[in-house]
């Protein structure tokens, strides 16, 4: 996947190829569920959601606030 140059995502640690496995624990396989992870976490009042990454040499973890 893409990554834009000095965007949000790119600051917090997410880089070209890097695949999103999770977010906030639940398997996603699509944007649209990436999205609706985010704004139930921002609905529950979460400060930050976990997102799992999966990338060549491994998977990782890397939080990004919601507020």
């Amino acid at each position: 996947t893409a990554v834009t140059p000095g965007s949000p995502a790119q600051r917090r640690g997410f880089k070209p190829g890097d695949v999103i496995a999770s977010v906030g624990g639940r398997d996603v396989t699509s944007p649209r569920e990436v999205s609706q992870a985010v704004e139930t976490a921002r609905r529950e009042g979460k400060k930050a959601i976990l997102f799992r990454v999966r990338a060549e040499n491994g998977s990782r973890f890397i939080a990004i606030p919601v507020s």
